[in-house]
């Protein structure tokens, strides 16, 4: 492969780890506007896009909250590989990912938008509170004991792979994102 040909793929894939990191950010950013008024705002947000591409997204972003969700568990227990909030913190972060440097965060969103009583809206399948959940439950007994290289291996896998929807520029798509008046119930 060329290195013109490398740096044409580079610009023109979407890597599925930065359509989902750069997701987390505005779902942690449009949940947490929300929780800070007594009041909701008038607006709701909502992701628009193709809906495989979405759904793909969401799914993703669901099983890195499921994976953060169990390393909690671990802190709350303190138990390894994260007994402390210290280890928690440390755990995912590192430069390019701001977007999940507070594994805390992201796993309130997803209840948050699971519950239902979210203004963040996806146009795809989200699933319910209970079968986020179980998946949780499913990562914790996965991962259990299991060292922290393992779990970063295991989000990482979450996160390979580029979005192979033709004519999808994912940055365009988050571009689009809208606000919208709620309907009147």
């Amino acid at each position: 492969m060329s290195t013109s040909q490398h740096m044409t793929e580079w610009w023109t894939d979407c890597r599925v780890s930065d359509a989902v990191l750069r997701t987390i950010t505005w779902i942690n950013e449009a949940t947490s506007l929300s929780w800070g008024r007594n009041t909701h705002p008038p607006f709701k947000t909502q992701l628009i896009g193709p809906f495989d591409t979405v759904q793909l997204v969401w799914n993703k972003i669901r099983a890195v909250a499921a994976l953060y969700t169990a390393a909690m568990a671990c802190t709350q227990d303190q138990r390894s590989p994260f007994p402390t909030r210290d280890d928690l913190a440390l755990a995912f972060a590192n430069e390019s990912d701001a977007a999940c440097s507070d594994p805390e965060l992201l796993p309130t969103s997803v209840k948050h938008i699971l519950s239902g009583n979210s203004l963040v809206q996806f146009p795809c399948i989200i699933g319910t509170l209970n079968e986020f959940h179980k998946e949780c439950q499913y990562v914790s007994t996965l991962l259990r004991e299991r060292p922290k290289e393992d779990w970063e291996a295991y989000r990482n896998s979450i996160l390979e792979g580029v979005i192979e929807e033709e004519g999808v520029d994912f940055k365009t798509v988050q571009s689009r994102y809208a606000d919208h008046r709620p309907r009147a119930l």
